[in-house]
């Protein structure tokens, strides 16, 4: 391990003032949250895919089971990667999934490695959502947050996902780059299927020159938040609290997760490739 925890923590704090005063970056403004190590970070390679035993209670069965026999049985999706437990990617405790490929080239985009479609790890989506449906109960979820890359790019595994889960309990909030018109006027089945299981939508390209310094849980400001049931409040004041980057150290690698910011972005480029992870 070439970096420890506290040594970059201590090169966050010690960032220029001209780097340090970006949105979203400074610990001044933004809580640093230390995650607990190896159990609490699952990146997809890891995943436990050890059949659930829905007998013994661990997952009572519902109405997903059913949303879920009716999923193709080769339904897929290709990860970049998952935190089954964060609370930097919307509101309440949610699962993140970062999806691998974006048609988009925002610049200043704080997940380039997810740009490409090769790359990533391929899951079935039963699989993943029976790993949801779990953390779901180990960790108290809220719901499941889709990143990327870009979500609406795998419409048809995102859309039977998002609907197995929500049928679960767990609410479904979706960050893409394309706008709620743009999505609506493609008049895809699939990316109909999608923002019909989708609770909250984050939409519009990552915008580096509009850096949001208001709203919770958004990059820019020419980013909207709509609001697609009425699970969430669009007045809760949580959405005016101040952001928070969580740091998760295993295995050797470093895994960063909150919201886009060129400063962290190109801090997070000066460390060793192997030893990081951002999201």
């Amino acid at each position: 391990q070439r970096n420890s925890l506290g040594s970059v923590l201590a090169a966050v704090q010690n960032e220029p003032d001209e780097l340090v005063s970006r949105p979203y970056l400074v610990a001044r403004r933004m809580a640093v949250v230390v995650a607990k190590p190896a159990p609490f970070l699952a990146t997809v390679g890891k995943l436990d895919r050890q059949p659930l035993d829905l007998h013994r209670g661990i997952v009572p069965a519902g109405n997903w089971q059913r949303k879920m026999a009716a999923t193709s049985p080769i339904a897929l999706l290709q990860i970049a990667q998952v935190i089954p437990a964060t609370e930097a990617e919307g509101p309440g405790r949610r699962f993140a999934i970062w999806l691998q490929g974006c048609p988009l080239r925002c610049p200043g985009c704080c997940n380039p490695e997810m740009l490409p479609f090769a790359g990533g790890t391929t899951v079935l989506v039963s699989e993943l959502a029976e790993q949801i449906i779990a953390a779901q109960h180990e960790h108290a979820l809220e719901g499941i947050s889709l990143l990327g890359g870009e979500p609406f790019a795998q419409a048809a595994g995102a859309a039977d996902l998002a609907t197995i889960v929500r049928e679960a309990g767990p609410g479904v909030m979706i960050y893409s780059g394309f706008t709620l018109a743009e999505l609506r006027e493609r008049r895809d089945a699939d990316t109909d299927r999608l923002l019909a299981a989708t609770d909250i939508l984050v939409d519009g390209p990552y915008i580096r020159e509009q850096p949001e310094t208001r709203r919770r849980w958004i990059g820019s400001t020419n980013q909207q938040v709509h609001f697609l049931s009425d699970r969430y409040d669009r007045n809760d004041p949580a959405w005016m609290l101040s952001n928070t980057l969580e740091i998760r150290l295993a295995g050797g690698e470093l895994t960063v997760n909150g919201f886009p910011a060129t400063g962290l972005a190109d801090f997070w480029r000066k460390l060793p490739k192997q030893a990081t992870r951002s999201g």
